[in-house]
């Protein structure tokens, strides 16, 4: 993904950086997510590539609208209808883009949060063994279970090994630029036992503990919600359409409004049962624990 925003970075920019430099002042809080999303242009860059991807857009659009349309509409009134909509649609794909850095980082912190509680364990076994904090992060780095957060730990580690910086400079560092929040507290909690001389391996312990049962906690909460879920996708997606199917079948019988019954049962079948499925699995899938 970094590659092909380089690559539309390189061949939008001079096209349509103009552009972007005259709306870049409205859209600076972009230019932080950038970093954090590591999407590797800048905010020019990126706003260039917006622009382009949403004239493409706008052009792909109006003829596959207006054709459509068409078959309803008179061609005057498909013209029109096929230029809103399609500008609309493009207004909407901007706003995408814009929203799609806060999406990674979201994404990318889920993941980091994952596996921070086993993790912390881990770090309060390694801790107790009197290892030196650097050797700590080291060994995180290297746990392949959790790519995320091993990938975070690889930065922290780089930096002091590679840059030369202190520890605790590359904790203050790292905090700044990790998208997780919960990373990014005990980072900096990390850094004040160690700039206070404290117990790390005992903070460690402490903060497995509180992890685990806040871990136990949002297990429990997912579990009553997965059987709240399990009972509306019975109702909405099992027993409804059967009820429905019934119900405009009788219906159509007894109004002669068959033709009507058939498009709204195909719609109900193939678009709306399948989207509140989509919807629902989503859901599940972005509140795991």
């Amino acid at each position: 993904m970094q590659d092909i925003f380089s690559y539309l970075a390189e061949k939008c920019y001079p096209s349509f950086g103009k552009y972007a430099k005259k709306i870049a002042p409205h859209f600076y809080q972009l230019d932080p997510l950038l970093k954090k999303a590591e999407i590797k242009c800048t905010l020019e860059e990126y706003l260039s590539i917006a622009i382009f991807i949403c004239i493409l857009d706008f052009i792909i659009e109006i003829p596959i609208l207006i054709f459509i349309f068409s078959i309803f509409f008179p061609i005057t009134l498909a013209i029109i209808f096929g230029i809103l909509f399609s500008g609309i649609l493009t207004i909407a794909i901007f706003f995408l883009f814009i929203a799609y850095p806060a999406t990674v980082i979201s994404n990318k912190s889920y993941k980091i949060e994952t596996g921070l509680h086993y993790s912390i364990a881990y770090m309060a076994a390694v801790a107790a063994s009197d290892a030196p904090p650097s050797l700590i992060f080291k060994t995180i780095s290297e746990m392949k279970d959790y790519p995320e957060l091993a990938n975070e730990m690889k930065k922290l580690v780089r930096d002091i090994e590679v840059f030369g910086m202190d520890l605790l400079s590359a904790l203050k560092r790292e905090a700044e630029r990790t998208p997780s929040k919960k990373l990014k507290e005990l980072l900096l909690s990390i850094e004040t036992i160690v700039r206070s001389g404290g117990s790390l391996s005992e903070f460690l312990r402490a903060k497995a503990r509180d992890a685990t049962l806040e871990y136990k906690r949002r297990i429990r909460e997912f579990s009553s919600n997965l059987s709240m879920l399990s009972e509306i996708y019975i109702t909405a997606v099992i027993v409804g359409p059967i009820f429905f199917t019934v119900l405009s079948s009788v219906m159509a019988g007894m109004g002669g409004g068959g033709f009507n019954a058939v498009i709204l049962q195909f719609m109900l079948m193939f678009f709306i049962i399948p989207i509140i499925s989509i919807i629902l699995a989503y859901y599940i899938h972005i509140t795991t624990p």
